[in-house]
């Protein structure tokens, strides 16, 4: 299986052959020390993705719970009044208007009261882990002149462009 990429410019053909090749070139000229800090890296890259999918997925449930609850609270009432002879149904006329224009301003509050306190969770879950990437990228920086060092601050860079791009997703 051939995979393109274009990079810098050129077009270059990654197959899994030419990828197990790299590693295996990888594995002979990298010193221990780089072996151990990819794989600390590596690992670091997993949970922090694993973070971020969780917190993508409690916004998602947060934000579907927000929404049915407020079908449920503002939806019967526009159905009481619709449901009503003419008469009563003119006097309430303003109230169905204003529970009409007010539930897209609720769903909107609590889905930013709620992100934020998840935010805030999340927050505290990542904070040992950011941690830990600053001793491994201190330490990368200290070893940089051991070979191959620079696979393990990509990866470390990579977590940090992966950070703010889903910070605006």
């Amino acid at each position: 299986m051939k995979y393109w990429v274009v990079l810098l410019g050129e077009k270059i053909c990654i197959t899994f052959e030419c990828l197990c090749e790299y590693i295996n070139g990888f594995l002979e000229r990298a010193s221990d020390k780089c072996k151990w800090y990819t794989a600390v890296a590596l690992v670091i890259l997993i949970i922090f993705i694993g973070i971020d999918i969780y917190e993508c997925s409690l916004n998602y449930k947060a934000e579907s719970e927000i929404k049915n609850t407020a079908n449920t609270v503002f939806d019967p009432i526009v159905e009481q009044i619709d449901d009503m002879n003419t008469k009563d149904k003119e006097l309430m006329e303003p109230l169905k208007d204003m529970v009409i224009e007010i539930k897209p301003q609720w769903v909107k509050l609590a889905l930013l009261v709620s992100s934020s306190i998840i935010g805030i969770y999340i927050d505290i879950i990542k904070k040992p882990m950011e941690g830990i990437k600053d001793i491994v990228f201190d330490a990368i920086n200290k070893e940089k002149d051991e070979p191959m060092m620079w696979v393990p601050f990509w990866i470390l860079v990579v977590i940090d462009i992966s950070e703010i791009i889903l910070t605006f997703t």
